[in-house]
């Protein structure tokens, strides 16, 4: 009876802890600020399970400006990566294979492209342009679209439920998120608490093209915003804390925030410059921590590194500010950009890697960079992480 009693308690524990809610969990803290006190160096072997080089084919029909990177996901082997030219689809080897319907009026079309997010699971791509969500199947087959609200990102919750997030650019935006279904009809809000004054009472954006506000990991959609240190789970009647940056003596004020020094770059860029910019990109084994200068001509060449270790609950700065390729060629790693759960793509520009190559020739040795030129669409670096 005394063994009976026990696996029944036994079983009981195990069924509360598997069904405990989020909200009964704390959330993570990512100590940012005392990270930057350790520096050493991070080799790909270290966390990588794959690395692919991945130069896109340069042709008319696919050359790439203004790429929204933030943006960029992927369904099995296929990428696709919204741009100026519109949404345009390559497999993990280059190949250029479509672009997903056009730029127009007509059905199926779109304005411009706000922002992309993807359901892996019925494989189908949800385009946000100005008012309206296109969506098409992975072949770029145009399924359906809704009217929807003026946002600045959206992201899935499951299959049947749209997450967006509006940018709170002149102080005064009543809602952070809105939840909608798959007609675009409201379901739901969360207030945005963080109001604030902008002299002129403009609408001013201080944004990036590598900015994911959401994003999702392991069947969650998450919150990450730049003035906020909370990271959130987004429920459908809740949002709970996931993360916790302590930026300590880094972090913005908000007196000098862009919107509120009413879209002064000259101002902002020079009371921003002791502080810092986190992004954030969510691994099963690491929080990666791409940050950078507030000052946006800087933002490229002052990348900097912070990687937070989930098993071992311990954060430091990468050396370099890049993670060191000892996999497969010398051309380093940032991971910016969430592909899948455990995908992360580094974006170069092929300028960038001709002027890293004057300083380092051998970088140039890998089959895959050997005849790059300057006019060149991007190459990738692709990584599978460990899990």
């Amino acid at each position: 009876m005394k063994k009976k009693n026990l696996f029944l308690f036994m079983l009981l524990l195990l069924s509360s802890y598997y069904d405990m809610d989020a909200q009964d969990v704390s959330p993570v803290k990512i100590p940012f600020e005392t990270a930057l006190n350790t520096t050493k160096e991070l080799v790909l072997s270290q966390i990588a399970a794959d690395v692919k080089i991945v130069p896109l084919e340069t042709t008319e029909n696919c050359l790439l400006s203004k790429v929204k990177a933030g943006a960029i996901q992927m369904i099995g082997h296929d990428i696709y990566i919204p741009c100026d030219m519109g949404l345009l689809q390559f497999s993990d080897d280059g190949k250029f294979i479509r672009s997903v319907s056009r730029k127009g009026q007509g059905p199926g079309e779109y304005a411009n492209i706000r922002y992309v997010a993807v359901d892996r699971v019925q494989k189908q791509i949800h385009l946000l342009t100005n008012g309206k969500v296109l969506v098409f199947s992975s072949e770029g087959k145009s399924l359906r679209e809704a009217r929807f609200p003026m946002v600045w990102q959206l992201e899935l919750l499951g299959q049947d439920t749209y997450v967006s997030y509006v940018y709170n650019g002149n102080g005064k935006k009543r809602e952070k998120i809105i939840l909608s279904n798959m007609k675009g009809e409201q379901i739901n809000t969360f207030p945005q608490y963080d109001q604030f004054t902008v002299p002129s009472g403009m609408m001013f954006y201080n944004t990036d093209p590598y900015d994911r506000y959401l994003y999702q990991f392991a069947g969650n959609t998450c919150l990450k915003e730049f003035y906020n240190d909370t990271v959130f789970t987004v429920k459908k009647d809740k949002l709970i804390p996931r993360y916790i940056f302590d930026m300590g003596k880094y972090r913005l004020p908000d007196k000098y925030r862009f919107e509120v020094l009413d879209g002064n770059w000259e101002r902002f860029n020079e009371v921003s410059a002791p502080y810092w910019r986190p992004n954030m990109v969510e691994t099963t084994r690491s929080v990666f921590v791409p940050y950078s200068p507030w000052k946006f001509e800087d933002r490229i060449k002052g990348r900097k590194l912070v990687v937070y270790d989930k098993k071992g609950k311990s954060s430091y700065n990468v050396k370099g500010g890049y993670i060191k390729n000892d996999m497969n060629s010398r051309l380093p790693f940032y991971p910016n950009i969430q592909a899948t759960d455990d995908v992360v793509i580094n974006l170069w520009e092929v300028t960038d890697i001709l002027e890293l190559a004057k300083k380092d020739p051998a970088l140039l040795e890998h089959k895959a960079l050997q005849n790059l030129k300057e006019d060149d669409n991007p190459v990738l670096i692709i990584v599978t992480m460990k899990k």
